[in-house]
């Protein structure tokens, strides 16, 4: 059984990951000047959907002490943490109002905040002519989750959403 936590919290915790990955090629090890550091996530649930956790600095011998811990509120946005993770970023994918996925990669790491990224990603998901895979985009916004502002948008022509229309479709012969 694991742990329960918002929802934009876990995907601040990705791209925190991200950096660290980039950094060290480790999930939770990060680097400060020549000091290496490591996350520790708890497994103490918080009502509020947020992640707690410590932080700790490797020392000679594969050992490490605690130097500090970290907050991750429910809604995504940093309360307590070293200055490295306060800087990085994280958008969202919000499709037809609703928040979607984070805007990171694979790797955790965060796209590129470009009209043909976004374009690009929209193809992935789904063709925007074609209502049979279940799920019609009207609109795309990329936010920024520290203040909800739009950094990204694409928002389906009306010739694009009428031709997604049930009634626009050919009919099937079955």
């Amino acid at each position: 059984m694991g742990i329960s936590f918002g929802q934009r919290a876990g995907w601040r915790l990705d791209a925190w990951m991200g950096l660290c990955i980039e950094q060290t090629g480790r999930q939770t090890s990060y680097k400060l000047g020549n000091d290496e550091y490591f996350l520790q996530p708890s497994n103490k649930e918080h009502g509020d959907g947020a992640i707690t956790g410590s932080i700790h600095k490797c020392l000679p011998n594969d050992m490490c002490r605690q130097s500090g811990n970290f907050r991750i509120e429910g809604n995504g946005r940093v309360t307590r943490a070293p200055s490295v993770f306060k800087n990085v970023p994280l958008y969202i994918a919000r499709i037809n109002g609703s928040d979607w996925s984070p805007w990171l990669d694979q790797n955790k790491k965060a796209l590129p905040l470009t009209q043909e990224q976004l374009l690009d990603w929209i193809k992935t998901f789904t063709d925007v002519n074609n209502r049979d895979n279940g799920y019609a985009i009207h609109r795309v916004d990329i936010i920024n989750a520290d203040n909800d502002e739009v950094v990204l948008k694409w928002h389906a022509s009306n010739a694009q959403i009428n031709r997604q229309q049930p009634d626009a479709m050919p009919r099937r012969e079955w």
